[in-house]
């Protein structure tokens, strides 16, 4: 694989925690919100970096500094996706090793743990209460997207689940709903989220002139690259008012990084790499690049930039990491 320092169309990843840039005051905020409420809703529109600000933010910050929980300053994370059966994704979440107990996974185990969570909104407390185990720890549980499953006929069963536990002052577990705002109007059906709105609610903003600056410089550098400031100051400039400047930026430096590497011998990504990067040049380099790597997503490359023709590219060998 390459050292790109950029994922492209993808989430960060918890393990790119050195590439992710631009979010340090959102990262404090987040993590004052749960030291506070233990329960934190995050909000924005969509594509706005919500699961890479919690992927490669909040979960590293507590897992590394944290704060002192109710359980003191050790934390356990786990993120869910509810998508078809939430209660069961949530189940199967909670009976992973380490989590309520350090025994063996067993369907008998997960059964029980399904029928608890299924029989009563404090069924997550009494899980909670009835282990031993836990009580060594915080345990933070992530709930990204959230918006998957709001059409489910358990949803609001499941979301009670999670805030009871967290409003609970016996059991040590925070919650983070991570929400599109596009969907706030279809949680008029959960009266407990939307009570815990008034002051669990964080809202995620798109990134200023100065923060878009550092999150596309500090990942270069991480990776011993430069890239001439008036590449630099087009990109800020160019991403600072996009309503999606995440989606954009993270393409065009991922196609960009791509033009710049073809280069072999150039020291300095510039200005010409970028222009060729952002057309159907850079496009098809892309998804060449993508294709060797094995990356699903190599169809999905925007094509909004790319001129009305464009010669054929041979696809270029692969770049060895």
């Amino acid at each position: 694989m390459s050292n790109i320092p950029f994922p492209g169309l993808r989430s960060f990843k918890e393990s790119e925690k050195r590439l992710f840039f631009g979010r340090d005051q959102e990262i404090w905020q987040l993590k004052g919100r749960l030291r506070h409420n233990r329960l934190a809703i995050l909000l924005s529109p969509p594509k706005m970096g919500k699961t890479s600000l919690l992927r490669c933010g909040l979960v590293p910050e507590l897992k590394e500094k944290g704060f002192p929980g109710k359980a003191g300053s050790q934390w356990k994370v786990l993120t869910i996706q509810p998508d078809k059966d939430p209660i069961k994704t949530l189940a199967e979440a909670l009976a992973q090793p380490g989590i309520l107990n350090n025994q063996r996974l067993t369907p008998d185990f997960l059964e029980e743990i399904h029928k608890k969570l299924s029989a009563n909104v404090n069924g997550l407390v009494d899980l909670y209460r009835s282990s031993e185990f836990v009580q060594f720890f915080n345990l933070l549980i992530i709930v990204d997207p959230f918006d998957s499953a709001l059409s489910n006929p358990t949803i609001n069963h499941f979301t009670n689940l999670l805030i009871r536990a967290a409003k609970n002052p016996q059991v040590a577990v925070y919650v983070v709903f991570s929400l599109s705002t596009t969907s706030l109007p279809q949680i008029s059906h959960l009266p407990e989220l939307v009570e815990a709105l008034q002051q669990s609610s964080f809202h995620l903003h798109p990134l200023n002139q100065s923060e878009l600056e550092i999150a596309i410089k500090n990942p270069l550098e991480q990776a011993g690259v430069k890239m001439e400031d008036a590449l630099l100051k087009l990109l800020v400039e160019k991403l600072a008012t996009e309503p999606d400047q995440l989606v954009k930026l993270q393409e065009s430096l991922w196609k960009t990084w791509w033009e710049w590497k073809n280069e072999q011998g150039q020291e300095v990504i510039k200005k010409s790499h970028y222009l060729k990067a952002v057309g159907a040049r850079g496009n098809i380099v892309a998804k060449a690049r993508m294709a060797d790597e094995g990356d699903p997503d190599a169809e999905t490359l925007s094509m909004e930039d790319a001129p009305a023709s464009a010669p054929p590219e041979k696809k270029p060998s692969k770049v060895q990491s």
